[in-house]
């Protein structure tokens, strides 16, 4: 089977820094697009799908943060990564917890970031057949194949809904 060609966006990378990025990404065979302000990110997230984005940390006098949560609400198994001066790696590293899969601060070896973005993707495609697996399951062995219809039954189906909902991640 043909393997998809993944779709990376930078934003806010210097063009300069991000040309030997964008030629090591391209040779192992991703579609690499730059966008040069947030708003034009913005603008071709709403327009195209992307498998990873690529953020630095500041982009003309925005967050990027902020750009990688719009992004994640379109797409939320987006890989997101962000590159940091070396002056914001403690921020860098906070946004881990927010959605962020990993930070690399400057300067950028192609080389290393070309691993961690297959890394990610490799992440992604492991999330997709998690959630995958988890509908076969639940379709299988779920609720629906559970019989009974009276009110006490109801109100069990309904409180194990309830806590599925809350015990699955």
């Amino acid at each position: 089977m043909a393997q998809l060609e993944r779709s990376i966006l930078f934003s806010g990378v210097d063009p300069s820094d991000a040309g030997p990025m964008r030629t090591i990404l391209t040779n192992r065979g991703f579609h690499v697009e730059w966008a040069e302000t947030a708003e034009t990110a913005h603008n071709y997230l709403d327009a195209r799908n992307v498998d990873v984005l690529i953020a630095e940390m500041r982009i003309g006098g925005h967050d990027a943060i902020r750009l990688i949560r719009a992004a994640q609400l379109r797409r939320p198994d987006l890989c997101a990564l962000l590159i940091a001066s070396p002056d914001e790696a403690q921020r860098a590293a906070e946004t881990l917890t927010d959605g962020v899969y990993d930070y690399m601060l400057k300067p950028v070896n192609p080389e290393r970031l070309a691993a961690i973005v297959q890394r990610g993707i490799e992440h992604q495609q492991l999330l997709y057949e998690q959630r995958h697996l988890k509908r076969r399951l639940d379709e299988h062995y779920g609720l629906t194949s559970l019989i009974g219809q009276s009110r006490p039954m109801t109100l069990v189906y309904t409180t194990l809904r309830q806590c599925a909902s809350v015990l699955t991640p």
